[in-house]
């Protein structure tokens, strides 16, 4: 079996706060990315934060890509 992989973690700054703040455009920009690089995703779930930020997770075959988003700050970190 191949395990050979990459894994990154992505500090993103400066980032549109509007699309940082909002669940469903994030997961639907997210999970057809993941999907067009030909990834099995077994999952997803993506939850909004009051008064801002939102976390999600993709529960890939192999893998998992998540992001947490500090709408604020117009950061994002992310684990793919």
């Amino acid at each position: 079996m191949d395990s050979n992989g990459q894994h990154f973690i992505i500090d993103a700054k400066e980032c549109q706060a509007e699309i940082l703040n909002d669940a469903r455009l994030l997961e639907k920009l997210l999970t057809k990315e993941v999907s067009d690089l030909g990834m099995e995703i077994l999952n997803t779930h993506f939850h909004s934060f009051l008064p801002h930020g939102v976390t999600g997770a993709i529960i890939l075959s192999t893998s998992h890509f998540s992001i947490h988003t500090w709408p604020e700050h117009r950061y994002a970190a992310l684990d793919l």
